[in-house]
């Protein structure tokens, strides 16, 4: 075995460290994400995004109806805007975006919603909420 200088082995034993640092890191997080009943995640950990009226009513003035609501066939989107009346259940996003679905629920909200947003924000634009804790608020209880 050769001999390290002090500052070797400091430096050895740092990216040691380090090295398992991060496999310890990938093993938990491998293994808390499992499967689950709540999809790729044991345990949610942000409460639901209650996407209200408002929210919605906001987004009529800036956006066509049909650049979020869609029924895509070979890359196009089919929907017609007479089928967007309110109370069709076929209309709601978890009517199509299914636990089953390629792209479920969370996952079409977060790439339709955040996507958009994202990409105003960096084109300087206003817009809305991008991180996790602007859409899903944990509620305090008041005893």
């Amino acid at each position: 075995m050769i001999p390290l200088s002090k500052n070797r082995r400091k430096k050895v034993l740092s990216a040691a460290g380090s090295c398992l640092a991060v496999f310890l890191s990938i093993f938990t997080f491998s293994t808390l994400y499992a499967d689950s009943d709540n999809g790729p995640y044991p345990v949610k950990q942000r409460p639901d995004v209650m996407f209200v009226d408002n929210y919605h009513d906001m987004h009529m003035d800036a956006l066509d109806c049909l650049d979020c609501h869609h029924d895509y066939k070979d890359g196009e989107n089919v929907l017609e805007q007479e089928a967007l009346e309110d109370g069709e259940a076929e209309i709601e996003c978890a009517s199509c975006h299914t636990r089953d679905a390629t792209l479920d629920l969370t996952k079409a909200f977060h790439q339709q919603c955040m996507g958009c947003h994202n990409k105003m924000k960096k084109e300087k634009e206003k817009t809305g909420p991008c991180l996790c804790g602007e859409c899903h608020i944990k509620k305090v209880e008041t005893p």
